[in-house]
């Protein structure tokens, strides 16, 4: 750990031998160690909805939506020794194996080129020595977490160009061993894609088209399901981590392919085919513009099969739309047929109400924000994205707050008379998660600095309510309780994209929500002591004000101020040194 923590890893390179003496026990002596725990974090995120590990989301709140009936919850059994919502920390040998593999590649990524051949060799006789034992799985995690955190060092020192075809070739062998293997788990499949879409990303340009024309001939006649989805997905990682331009020639042939995939009985090929896809148009842009129509129709073929109550579908469907939104941008004006077939395709998916398809509709409100604003109205993006800000699942809130942020920085106008103050503190209020409620606190001051020079009396009485009152009325749906899993989700759809014109998504007719009336009434009333915590921000905002109202002069000078409500000249009028009794 004190290694890893220096800036520059080469340094100290006298010591490296023994170093790597220490580290490399887990292959000179495998029967003795513990799988290492590090895929979890050192694993791409955005592959997440393939499994097992599905960050942003609330384990309790899965929990009792699978009591409920839910089916993307996961049912735990209650007499389990260890309910999976307490992990015991984990032990010390687990520790040590993880700070030994994470150092190793650190190590690796070091040494001179001869180095490296010794230690890949070394990993590679162990893995083809293990084969028969037990703790073989155990070998394969160990593996691909000193490749991946070596490879994703040897980026950070950029000395990648260097490297030899050899030792490019030996990596690639390595792992396209352990995507032969039909035993591994989920995450170690997920590891080796991972792993050659970051060799590609270090290999030269040359390199990389060879790969994955390569990968691209073994998906023509797939023998074993499981290897051709391993495959698919290293095609999207390849062109995730290389880039568009630089593969750009075979964008058509690996989507045409992938579509192909797409279409296969076989679920999980199914699965991962469609998120290759998602990760080879996220990366090709206007190279795959050509493609969009064929991938729409794929989109609702698979909807409309037999199979599409699969919520992991839906949501890799959901994906797909949200890439296209962003490739296609301008172009997704109100009344196109591109806009048309992505809004009905989204509203079909969030018609089950299923977390995972929910927090896809959400995102299709921010792709819409940032590529295609022209799109639909603001005030019909803040009615639909306000209740999400109190939903039980971390990661729709988050969005739900970040796309608000978005709104405020690309039409600060027309925000400014949305009024969604009072509902960022109350989310804020009752905020669990450190980084959605330092994003909410980062979205309430850049609302403050663009709302306040134009009403600053407003903020002054919002800002009053929370530094001053002893209770808060907490703002949650009245009519949306009735349901046992997230009542605010469940919803929020129909409220916006019930009606089904250009600007909205037709969906679901249920409950309506009078929408004439101010947002933050929109919810019923609960009170609620408000936070210390929350307070004491408030009256950080209100230090604040005399900053955030501008440098517009009549808020400062009182006969200024005086003549210009007089003269009438200014729309608002709204002058901070009329406030100063409040203030």
């Amino acid at each position: 750990m004190a290694y890893q923590s220096l800036s520059n890893p080469v340094v100290y390179q006298s010591e490296h031998e023994q170093m790597l003496q220490l580290c490399s026990s887990p292959f000179s002596d495998p029967s003795g160690w513990e799988e290492s725990s590090c895929l979890k974090f050192l694993l791409d995120k955005r592959d997440a909805s393939l499994g097992p590990w599905i960050p942003g989301r609330d384990s309790f709140e899965d929990e009792l939506r699978a009591f409920d009936g839910g089916v993307d919850g996961f049912l735990p059994c209650v007499w389990d020794d260890e309910i999976s919502n307490f992990p015991q920390p984990e032990s010390v040998s687990k520790m040590l194996v993880n700070q030994m593999l994470l150092c190793y590649g650190s190590i690796f990524a070091c040494q001179d080129n001869t180095a490296k051949i010794r230690l890949l060799n070394n990993i590679d006789q162990c893995l083809k020595a293990g084969k028969k034992y037990s703790w073989y799985m155990f070998l394969v995690s160990n593996a691909c977490v000193a490749l991946l955190s070596g490879l994703k060092e040897l980026l950070t020192l950029r000395g990648a160009q260097s490297l030899p075809t050899d030792i490019f070739s030996m990596i690639q062998s390595i792992f396209k061993g352990i995507l032969g293997e039909s035993e591994i788990s989920t995450a170690q499949r997920r590891a080796a894609c991972e792993g050659l879409g970051l060799l590609a990303r270090t290999g030269n340009d040359i390199f990389t088209a060879r790969m994955a024309r390569s990968l691209l001939g073994e998906l023509v006649t797939p023998v074993d399901l499981s290897y051709a989805a391993s495959v698919a997905l290293s095609l999207g990682c390849i062109h995730r981590t290389a880039g568009g331009m630089a593969l750009s020639t075979l964008v058509t042939l690996t989507v045409n392919s992938l579509s192909h995939l797409s279409k296969s009985s076989n679920s999980n090929l199914q699965l991962w085919s469609l998120h290759a896809l998602l990760l080879t148009i996220e990366a090709a842009g206007l190279s795959y513009v050509s493609q969009v129509q064929g991938t729409l129709f794929l989109a609702m073929e698979i909807l409309l099969l037999e199979e599409n109550g699969y919520v992991d579908f839906r949501q890799e469907i959901g994906h797909l739309i949200n890439a296209i939104v962003a490739v296609l941008g301008p172009e997704l004006a109100p009344g196109s047929i591109f806009f048309s077939r992505c809004k009905s395709v989204i509203a079909e998916i969030s018609s089950s109400n299923e977390t995972a398809t929910l927090l896809e509709s959400v995102r299709f409100a921010q792709q819409l924000v940032l590529f295609a604003p022209q799109a639909v109205p603001v005030h019909s993006h803040v009615r639909s994205l306000v209740p999400t800000l109190f939903s039980r699942q971390p990661s729709h809130r988050y969005l739900a707050v970040s796309t608000l942020r978005h709104l405020i920085e690309r039409d600060p106008a027309a925000m400014i008379n949305e009024n969604i103050e009072e509902n960022l503190f109350s989310m804020l209020d009752g905020e669990t998660d450190s980084e959605i409620a330092t994003l909410v606190r980062a979205t309430i001051i850049r609302l403050l600095y663009t709302s306040c020079p134009l009403h600053p009396s407003r903020w002054l009485a919002v800002l009053r309510n929370m530094v001053l009152a002893t209770s808060v009325t907490r703002n949650m749906s009245e009519g949306l309780t009735s349901s046992g899993y997230d009542s605010v989700d469940s919803t929020h759809e129909n409220d916006v994209y019930g009606e089904d014109d250009d600007n909205m998504i037709s969906g679901p007719k249920q409950e309506q929500v009078n929408w004439s009336a101010p947002i933050s009434s929109q919810f019923s009333r609960r009170n609620k002591h408000l936070r210390y915590r929350t307070r004491v921000f408030a009256a950080e905002c209100v230090s604040h004000v005399p900053v955030a109202v501008g440098t517009e002069p009549a808020h400062f000078d009182l006969l200024l101020a005086r003549s210009a409500i007089a003269k009438g000249t200014y729309l608002s009028n709204d002058w901070l040194v009329l406030k100063l009794q409040e203030l």
